[in-house]
């Protein structure tokens, strides 16, 4: 049942006001049932992304769209930012009158988190090794292709980085 559905679930009314809320929603956000009924998806959008989301919404009730699907940050009862990816439909009516969004709400916090981290040790490992001038520092991946390049091996090699990377090894060994 919906109830029960691992990813949160909800309709909307047409002010974005929650008509009914899944208990995976309801944890996901930190609010009770009732608290979440109290409130609009505006209220605990993060605002930097309220309007695009709002500019979908337009596109559904003006049938521009049928679905749309976007990654967002609502913000939990305790301030906490949760990334999701939302997936809304427009009910409409037999006559194609709007009725209301079906809501489907995916956590992926966690995945952002490892981009971020994994993003921020890229950065790192970049510096380090372009830092480091009296030595060649050359990486690659399973293949064999080069994924960094420093400018110690520019200079025994020959090769500027924007030649070499994404080049298999055997061009320059």
């Amino acid at each position: 049942s919906v109830e029960h559905a691992p990813n949160g679930q909800a309709t909307v009314d047409l002010d974005g006001r929650w008509l009914m809320v899944n208990q995976s929603l309801c944890k996901m956000l930190g609010y009770s049932e009732q608290e979440l009924l109290e409130r609009t998806f505006q209220d605990i959008t993060h605002p930097d992304d309220l309007e695009r989301d709002l500019r979908h919404v337009a596109d559904l009730l003006h049938g521009r769209a049928v679905s749309y699907r976007m990654e967002k940050r609502y913000l939990s009862k305790t301030d906490q930012v949760i990334h999701v990816q939302l997936d809304v439909a427009l009910l409409r009516s037999p006559e194609g009158a709007p009725l209301h969004f079906i809501v489907q709400v995916q956590d992926i916090t966690s995945r952002i988190n490892a981009e971020k981290a994994t993003e921020m040790v890229e950065r790192r490992f970049r510096r380090m090794i372009e830092d480091v001038s009296d030595c060649a520092i050359i990486s690659l991946n399973v293949n064999g292709h080069v994924v960094a390049w420093n400018e110690g091996a520019r200079r025994i090699k020959g090769y500027a980085s924007h030649e070499i990377l994404g080049k298999h090894f055997s061009r320059f060994h």
